[in-house]
């Protein structure tokens, strides 16, 4: 254990700085859909055997071809050790993080001409170790898929580096990332790649030619043809199926090429400078970090391409990095500049550590130490930087939850100012993304995934029906910036209604109010009637609550009056782009039962009440 001391010392820093940054977050998007599925599977068949059946044979979303049981049982252990304690799931996405950073730096010293010692290993460990490439897998529980992934995949390099003979090792290894996430169909010839372009002799010094290298890998083709088979077996298909359309249905778009290569660019420089774009926007101080991170990746690379074994590391290991970065650009469209989908940096952040450590390793240690001791502390400022949207997000879900939960009653419906409907199928047409949940850095939040705003497995609390409204482009117009959440309202079933206004938004007592408390949808004179107390430029917004559409008027007044609008003033925005006249007909085909109804000024900063409109049908 001594002559790894300095090792041990480094994973015990990694887990004392991130295993805080980590305990405070919440569940995100996908981690309550599975929450909900774990609980409901649990409850129909309980029992650890119905639990590994489920793991293998469940179809857990009908938008996904998902075929991922060791993912799956790695979230439901969680469910049995931790309940819904969020802090405790993120704990196990640290600890396979750290088990990849492990499992880099030992490849890494295989692939060295010379053997690294203990300290600059522990040194290399720490700078992979606080990547800021690493914010959405140590953030988002589901995203260990891509961790599992990882971790069994260079568990299958690292057998290859050093017991190349143990070819049904290996094997299994690549079966297990294949059952962690799909993407690992490209390491069967990933790794026979790196195999035949490194010719690294076996342990006994001979040198084995292609062919007994081709042989060797025959295994994990063998497992790859299976995997492919089952996968044809259970889901009828091959390729996988993405938001309910096919994967070669994104391939044979036209635009596809273009939207890879760009997706492989960007990709490739989150990479190398992984600080979110919007952070840095937020303080200019993280461009230090940033530059940091970049200059060192760059000078890495070149120092690597300056001799013959290096630009091999280098040709060995670009699949790993293009190859899950094409797989993912084609229904992804790659990593964006605010990190979001950065999970899928795992494995190409482990191949660019295995082409620049070696070169490191062999440099000397008054040099290469401070350097990377730099990187490392670039590392953590700019990781550090990276959390905090994931934090921020956190705590407005806390306050939701506790909010929506103290106030509303089962069967209630909540519809929420800011949320933006998804329209890419009817299907998910009620699914909306708010503003104020998406931090720009991708910890973006499902408002579906609130739809109950209580924790998995949703056993208590109410159950609160959640319908987006797109109040960034339709109450307020085209172009305009959606604002952040500003109102919750609920309706209760018997056609009462409360509402509750979240943001300290200035507003004049009663003198800016709707008036109206009903409308006739037999009348198409029908107007609503509202007052206002002085001069100015005032917005009137209708919600339908049963239904995610909403509509506006704007109008201007001269003084404080009292004003009857008729309802085919307003405009109303369909899902499918179209805007129309509201009028009493159409209210009676969307079969809505009430409208909430609100004026502000133009500008946002007076707003009224929130009323409730019943409609007579």
């Amino acid at each position: 254990m001594r002559e790894f001391r300095f090792q041990i010392g480094a994973a015990a820093l990694l887990i004392l700085f991130l295993a805080p940054c980590v305990l405070n977050l919440e569940f995100f998007a996908d981690d309550y859909h599975m929450g909900r599925e774990i609980a409901r599977a649990s409850a129909e068949d309980p029992g650890f055997a119905s639990s590994v059946h489920d793991a293998f044979a469940r179809r857990w979303t009908n938008d996904f071809d998902v075929f991922r049981p060791l993912t799956i049982l790695s979230l439901q252990w969680d469910w049995w050790l931790h309940g819904a304690d969020p802090g405790r799931h993120h704990i196990t996405n640290l600890l396979l993080w750290l088990m990849v950073a492990c499992l880099v730096t030992a490849a890494a010293s295989s692939l060295s001409a010379s053997t690294p010692s203990d300290l600059q290993r522990a040194v290399f460990l720490l700078a992979l170790g606080f990547s800021p490439a690493t914010v959405e897998c140590l953030s988002w529980c589901v995203a260990r898929e891509d961790l599992l992934c990882a971790l069994f995949a260079l568990a299958a390099l690292l057998l290859q580096l050093r017991a190349p003979r143990r070819s049904l090792l290996r094997a299994a290894a690549v079966a297990a990332a294949l059952l962690a996430k799909e993407t690992a169909v490209t390491l069967p010839l990933i790794l026979l790649w790196t195999d035949l372009v490194l010719s690294r002799p076996d342990p006994d010094g001979k040198t084995p030619q292609w062919p007994t290298r081709v042989v060797r890998a025959l295994p994990m083709f063998v497992v790859l043809v299976a995997a492919l088979a089952l996968r044809h077996w259970l889901f009828g298909r091959v390729a996988g199926l993405y938001l309910g359309r096919p994967f070669t249905d994104w391939l044979s778009d036209a635009e596809m090429p273009t939207r890879v290569l760009s997706g492989i660019a960007g990709s490739l420089l989150a990479l190398l400078a992984p600080v979110s774009r919007c952070a840095r926007l937020e303080s200019a101080s993280l461009l230090v970090p940033t530059l940091v991170l970049a200059s060192a990746s760059c000078l890495g690379i070149a120092l690597t391409l300056r001799t013959r074994t290096g630009i091999r590391h280098l040709l060995a290991f670009l699949p790993w990095i293009l190859g899950p970065l094409a797989l993912a650009a084609v229904p992804l469209s790659g990593v964006s500049p605010d990190l979001e989908k950065s999970r899928l940096l795992v494995l190409p952040l482990a191949a660019l550590a295995c082409v620049v450590a070696p070169r490191c390793f062999g440099a000397a240690k008054r040099v290469i130490l401070p350097i990377l001791i730099l990187v490392a502390l670039a590392s953590i400022w700019g990781l550090w930087a990276n959390f905090q949207a994931w934090h921020r997000a956190s705590a407005t879900i806390s306050t939701l939850r506790s909010e929506l939960s103290s106030i509303a009653l089962e069967g209630d419906t909540v519809v929420l100012e800011g949320a933006v409907p998804r329209a890419a199928s009817p299907s998910s047409a009620r699914v909306g993304i708010i503003p104020e949940l998406i931090s720009k850095d991708g910890a973006y939040v499902l408002s579906q995934g609130l739809s109950d705003f209580t924790r998995p497995p949703f056993a208590h609390g109410p159950k609160i029906a959640l319908w987006p409204t797109d109040m960034g482009t339709t109450a307020m117009g085209p172009g305009r910036e959606s604002r952040s959440l500003a109102l919750v309202a609920l309706s209760s079933g018997d056609g009462s209604a409360q509402c509750k206004r979240r943001t300290p938004r200035a507003t004049q007592g009663t003198t800016l109010r709707i008036d109206t408390d009903a409308l006739d949808t037999a009348d198409p004179a029908s107007v609503l009637r509202l007052s206002t107390p002085s001069a100015g430029a005032w917005r009137v917004v209708l919600i339908a609550p049963e239904e995610p559409v909403a509509a506006h008027c704007e109008l201007t007044t001269g003084a404080s009056a009292s004003v009857e609008i008729p309802l085919r003033s307003f405009v109303l925005r369909l899902q499918s782009g179209a805007e129309v006249p509201l009028d009493t007909a159409l209210l009676r085909q969307l079969s809505v039962s009430g409208l909430f109804a609100w004026v502000e000024s133009t500008d946002g900063s007076t707003c009224s009440p929130t009323a409730f409109l019943r409609l007579a049908l």
